[in-house]
């Protein structure tokens, strides 16, 4: 079972059933985060943002432990899908409020995923890090939309990130953030549309 594996039975299957007709929902495969620092597996934005990260059984998780740091700075609600030999170990490391779901090998080489532990809302979000999903014209036109751009038209995207966090609640952000990801033209037109779409 590999990663490709586990990711086209959430997309096709799992996502799908939840999403495919909810024209709020949008999916993206491969966000980065913090700047490049990190990118999830997938991401569905709709009234949420909502991280899912794939660990299969030919992966390891060396890299788990600095992707939860930078999951838990974004996203609202993250899981994790992983294979059976990773289970226990990931129980241990990742927060009580990640989801976790096991993706098992069926008969006839089909692949089933199955939740074990619900995910919560995560309550580490950090705002600079949510706005950093914004583009700079992005940010500097909600800013210029808030009146709050006087000063700030000509400084670096961390400047205007900045005053986003200073205007604007963590709860006002977030739904600014998800409106842009959501709105975006051209961006991200992968595989997985096609797949959501029956294309």
């Amino acid at each position: 079972m590999k990663d490709i594996d586990i990711r086209l039975e959430l997309h096709s299957n799992y996502l799908s059933s939840f999403y495919k007709h909810d024209p709020d929902s949008v999916i993206i495969d491969e966000l980065g985060i913090c700047q490049g620092s990190s990118k999830i597996d997938i991401a569905v934005v709709n009234g949420h943002l909502w991280g899912w990260e794939i660990k299969s059984e030919k992966d390891n998780l060396k890299r788990l432990p600095s992707q939860i740091q930078y999951y838990n700075k974004v996203f609202d609600y993250v899981t994790i899908v992983v294979g059976r030999n990773h289970l226990e170990e990931v129980k241990e490391m990742v927060p009580e409020f990640w989801g976790i779901m096991e993706a098992k090998n069926q008969k006839g080489n089909s692949l089933s995923i199955k939740s074990v532990r619900n995910c919560k809302l995560n309550p580490k979000i950090e705002a600079i890090s949510l706005a950093q999903l914004l583009w700079k014209n992005e940010t500097l036109e909600i800013l210029e939309r808030l009146g709050k751009d006087r000063g700030y038209k000509s400084k670096p995207r961390r400047a205007l990130w900045q005053r986003l966090t200073e205007v604007l609640s963590l709860e006002e952000l977030n739904s600014e953030v998800r409106s842009y990801l959501k709105n975006r033209k051209g961006w991200r037109t992968t595989d997985q549309q096609l797949v959501l779409s029956g294309g």
